[in-house]
């Protein structure tokens, strides 16, 4: 007799199929009078002198926020000392988006020195519409995540912005690096941009 799938593996096949098709869903583009009033917000925002970016849209320092035709991915701060039991607080940020609008990545870490412990929103999605965001942590060391913004008419991300908050507890002695997988940053086109990754480590005394 077929044995029945458990509950956790329905969950868990369910949540990919919905972020797959997240990922993949695209509307056919249509001219309108909206799409050419985005447009000339996308190339206003483009052209904006960095002097006038608004509070938090800072690149860190030691990064170029200039746009080099490469999107970064990075987790600030990339490297904690911490001792057992302690919580350290990350942040998932992109570096020179070209109207970014779906961002899946996949965060991997070691479960025997970290705990995730909660992941949120960034201050990216304080004065835009917040996306779709989808979740799941079910597999030890892992994190799936998939951020999609589906109404073409609300603005996509341009240059630096804080996307994701992340909390690990440390529950474990060791280093522990966070490294960035399967990840794609995705613009209103669904065009793939050049994108790269920078890890984090987490050392635990």
């Amino acid at each position: 007799m077929p044995r029945l799938l458990d509950a956790r593996r329905w969950r868990t096949t369910a949540f990919f199929l919905v972020l797959a098709c997240v990922v993949a869903t695209q509307v056919a583009p249509a001219a309108s009078v909206q799409q050419v009033a985005r447009q000339q917000q996308e190339q206003e925002q483009e052209e904006q002198d960095p002097d006038e970016r608004v509070a938090g849209e800072e690149p860190p320092e030691g990064f170029d926020g200039s746009d080099s035709g490469t999107t970064t991915l990075l987790l600030t701060p990339s490297r904690f000392d911490v001792a057992i039991g302690s919580r350290v607080r990350l942040t998932l940020s992109v570096l020179n988006a070209n109207d970014l609008r779906r961002l899946p990545v996949t965060i991997r870490f070691d479960p025997k020195v970290l705990q995730l412990v909660s992941v949120d929103l960034g201050d990216a999605w304080d004065l835009r519409p917040e996306p779709v965001f989808l979740h799941d942590s079910s597999r030890p060391g892992e994190l799936v995540v998939g951020l999609a913004q589906l109404n073409r008419d609300d603005p996509g991300i341009f240059g630096f912005a804080e996307v994701l908050e992340l909390e690990f507890r440390a529950i474990g002695h060791g280093n522990a690096g966070l490294v960035l997988d399967r990840f794609a940053a995705i613009s209103g086109g669904a065009t793939g941009r050049e994108t790269i990754a920078l890890a984090a480590e987490i050392v635990v005394r």
